[in-house]
C-alpha cells in the first residue's frame, strides 16, 4: 500500500488530557486563540497606558511651582562711586542668601497640547490594530491545525474499514492455507499488509495527537483525542469587501499624519505664560539694602515663532509625502488580496470539479475490488493482486474525502483572505 504522507504542522509532543467527549467548532477554537494568545492582553494594557499618558498631558494646564535656594559669595558687590558729605553710603555684604518659590501657569498655548493628547491617542490606536493584525495571523495557525485534524480523523476511518475487511479476509484465506486450498504467500501478503496499515494508523494517530495539542496551546483548551471536531460550515458570501485588519492599521496610519499636519500649524502658534516668584533672602528687590527681606514678582510672557524660514511648510510636504506612501502601501496590500481571492475561486472551482469525478471514480473503484475479492476468494488472482485493487479503492475514497475538507478548507480561506472569516461564522449560527 502507498505510504501515507502526512504534513505536520507543528512539533510539539503529545500530552494525556481527560478522555471526556466532547464537540468542538472552528468558530470555538478561533474566538478562544484570540482570547488566550499572550498578545490579547496587551490591547488594554496599551489602552491603560495611554489613559495615563492623557492623564500626565493635563497636568501641563496645572500650575507649577518650584522651591529654589541660594547661597552665593561675590568678589565684587554694587557700590558708588562718590562720597558724599555727612551721608554714610551703604555697604552691600557680599555673601548673599536667597529662598523663593517660582510659580508658572500656562494660559494660552494655540491648543497645542489638546493636539498632543489626540496625537498619543492616534499612536496608542495603531499599536492596537498593529496587535489585531498579529492577533489574525492566529486564525491562520488555528485554522491550519483543524483542517489537518479533520482531514487526518476521516483519513484513519477509511483505513480502518480497509483493516477490518482484511482481517475478515485473512481468517477465511488462513483456513484455506491450512486446509491446502491456497498457497501460503497469499496469507502473508495480507498480513503484511495489515502490518502496514498499522504503521499507517500509528501515524495518523501521532499526527492527530500534534496538531491537537498544538490547537489546545494556541486556544488554552485541554483538547484530547476523544474530541469531535465538527467541520464548519460551507461558507461563500455573494459580497466582495476586504475587510483586513491591516486596512485598518494602513488607515489609522494616515489619520495619524493627519494629526501630525494639524500639530506642525499649532507650534507656529503664540503661547502665552503667567509667572510669579515668591522670596525671602538678602539682598532682596532692594539691591541697596544689606537686611534679609520678603518679596514677589508677578507677571505674563509671550513666545510667538514669527519667522520659520519655511520650516513649516516643508514638514507639511514631507508628511504629504509619507501619507502618499502609506497610501501605496493599502493599495499594493489590496492587490495581493485580491489576487489570492482570484486564486481561492479558482481553486473552489477545481476542487468542485474534482469532487463531481471523485464520487464516480470511488463507485468504480468499488466494483472492481469486489471483483477482485470474490476472484482472490476464489483463487483466480493472487493476494498481491487482490491488494492492489485493493488499495486503489482505498487511495480513491482517501482522494474523495481529501479534496472534500480542501473544498471546505477553500471556502474558509476564502473568507479568511477577505478578513470575513468571524462575522460569516456570527451570521450563520
Amino acid at each position: 500500500m502507498k505510504k501515507i504522507f502526512i504534513i505536520f504542522i507543528f512539533s510539539f509532543p503529545g500530552m494525556l488530557f481527560s478522555q471526556e467527549q466532547q464537540n468542538i467548532s472552528l468558530q470555538q477554537c478561533l474566538k478562544k486563540a484570540a482570547i488566550n494568545y499572550p498578545l490579547a492582553d496587551q490591547k488594554e494594557l496599551l489602552k491603560t497606558a495611554n489613559k495615563l499618558g492623557q492623564q500626565i498631558n493635563q497636568t501641563a494646564f496645572y500650575p507649577k511651582f518650584v522651591l529654589n535656594g541660594q547661597v552665593s559669595y561675590q568678589s565684587e558687590v554694587t557700590a558708588f562711586p562718590i562720597q558724599l558729605p555727612n551721608v554714610n553710603m551703604p555697604q552691600i555684604d557680599k555673601d548673599w542668601y536667597k529662598l523663593n518659590v517660582d510659580i508658572s501657569q500656562l494660559i494660552y498655548d494655540g491648543g497645542l497640547i489638546n493636539k498632543q493628547q489626540e496625537l498619543d491617542q492616534s499612536n496608542t490606536n495603531i499599536e492596537i490594530q498593529s496587535v489585531e493584525v498579529e492577533l489574525y495571523k492566529v486564525e491562520e495557525w488555528v485554522k491550519t491545525a483543524f483542517f489537518n485534524i479533520l482531514l487526518l480523523n476521516e483519513n484513519k476511518k477509511i483505513i480502518e474499514l480497509l483493516q477490518h475487511e482484511l482481517n475478515e479476509k485473512l481468517k477465511s484465506i488462513s483456513s484455506a492455507v491450512s486446509n491446502g486450498v491456497m498457497q501460503a504467500s497469499n496469507r502473508d501478503n495480507l498480513m503484511a499488509e495489515l502490518i502496514k496499515i498499522e504503521q499507517s494508523i500509528e501515524e495518523i494517530e501521532l499526527g492527530i495527537d500534534i496538531s491537537t495539542h498544538s490547537l489546545s496551546v494556541l486556544t488554552g483548551m485541554p483538547l484530547n483525542l476523544a474530541v469531535i471536531f465538527e467541520p464548519p460550515p460551507m461558507m461563500v458570501k455573494p459580497d466582495h469587501e476586504i475587510n483586513r485588519p491591516e486596512n485598518k492599521l494602513f488607515d489609522l496610519q494616515m489619520s495619524k499624519i493627519g494629526v501630525l499636519k494639524e500639530l506642525t500649524d499649532l507650534k507656529r502658534r503664540p503661547v502665552l505664560m503667567g509667572f510669579g516668584q515668591l522670596g525671602y533672602g538678602r539682598p532682596g528687590l532692594n539691591m541697596l539694602s544689606n537686611d534679609f527681606d520678603p518679596y514677589y514678582v508677578i507677571g505674563a510672557k509671550l513666545s510667538w515663532n514669527i519667522l520659520d524660514w519655511g520650516k513649516v511648510k516643508k514638514e507639511k510636504k514631507s508628511l504629504d509625502l509619507k501619507n502618499q506612501i502609506i497610501q501605496k502601501s493599502k493599495d499594493a496590500f489590496n492587490l495581493n488580496v485580491e489576487l489570492l481571492l482570484n486564486r481561492k475561486e479558482s481553486e473552489i472551482k477545481r476542487l468542485e470539479s474534482l469532487i463531481d469525478k471523485d464520487g464516480q471514480i470511488v463507485n468504480l473503484k468499488k466494483n472492481v475490488a469486489a471483483t477482485a475479492s470474490s476472484q482472490f476468494e476464489n483463487g483466480v488472482i493472487t493476494a498481491t493482486e487482490y491488494l492492489l485493487e485493493k488499495n486503489a479503492e482505498t487511495k480513491a475514497m482517501m482522494d474523495f474525502q481529501l479534496h472534500k475538507i480542501q473544498l471546505l478548507s477553500a471556502k474558509i480561506d476564502y473568507q479568511y483572505a477577505l478578513g470575513n472569516l468571524i462575522n460569516n461564522f456570527n451570521d450563520d449560527l
